[in-house]
């Protein structure tokens, strides 16, 4: 399966194995579905490009996960498909 995508450009990459976030390549909107690593599941609310989506549900108090490394905590649930930025992390 493949992402939905503008000009053959995928919707996100994963940047590493052991992320639990990916990162948009585009506008991602609302409802759409997105494939990272062979798991595809619906956007949950709107990303921007370079913003960060959650590869899986990940709880209040957990590391944020990009890069291989942390770069930062959850601040509440976040759920699988939800934008990860400021708002929560």
């Amino acid at each position: 399966m493949r992402n939905a995508s503008t000009q053959d450009q995928p919707l996100v990459i994963v940047l590493a194995d052991e992320d639990n976030v990916c990162v948009a390549c585009q506008r991602i909107e609302s409802g759409q579905t997105i494939v990272a690593k062979g798991e595809s599941f619906p956007v949950i609310e709107t990303v921007l490009l370079g913003h960060k989506v959650a590869r899986r549900d990940i709880a209040e108090g957990a590391e944020i996960i990009k890069y291989g490394a942390a770069v930062g905590v959850a601040t509440q649930a976040i759920r699988r498909g939800e934008h990860v930025h400021v708002q929560n992390m």
